[in-house]
C-alpha cells in the first residue's frame, strides 16, 4: 500500500509477511510518481523496489505427537547407555535449528543426544 501524499510504502492492514504463512519470500513493487501537470505537461517517474522477507524466530517448537509420548518404564539394573525413548520436535520457523537439553538437577541419571532427543540411562538408577 502506498500513501499518495508521502510515498510511504507499507504492508496492507491484515496482510501477513510471515514466510510460514505467506506465498512469497520476495515481492517486486513498481511505484510511480505523477506530478500535477495536465495533458502533455503531466510528467511521471517510476521506481522498482525489491522487498525480501526475512524469517524471524517467532514460533515455538513442538514435540511430534505420538513419538516418545507414552510412559517409559525401565528396570533399576539398566546399563548406562540404555535407550529409553526418542523424541522429536519441529519448529515451523524456516531456519530453526533445534537443540535438546535435560534439566540435570531434576534428571541427573539421564542424558540426551543428537538430532532427536534420544534419552539414555546415564548412570546407575538407585531405588
Amino acid at each position: 500500500m502506498v500513501d499518495p501524499d508521502s510515498g510511504v510504502v507499507s504492508v496492507s492492514p491484515g496482510a501477513s509477511l510471515d514466510p510460514d504463512e505467506a506465498r512469497a519470500l520476495s515481492y517486486h513493487l513498481e511505484l510511480a510518481a505523477v506530478d500535477g501537470g495536465v495533458g502533455p505537461a503531466r510528467l511521471s517517474g517510476a521506481a522498482a523496489v525489491e522487498v525480501t522477507v526475512i524469517d524471524v524466530n517467532n514460533k515455538p517448537p513442538a514435540f511430534v505427537s505420538g513419538v516418545g509420548t507414552a510412559p517409559v518404564h525401565v528396570t533399576e539394573d539398566a546399563n548406562a547407555g540404555h535407550l529409553l525413548t526418542r523424541l522429536e520436535a519441529r519448529d515451523p520457523d524456516a531456519s530453526a535449528k533445534l537443540r535438546y537439553s535435560i534439566d540435570f538437577e531434576r534428571s541427573e541419571a539421564f542424558n540426551e543426544e543428537g538430532r532427536y532427543a534420544c534419552v539414555h540411562v546415564r548412570k546407575y538408577l538407585p531405588i
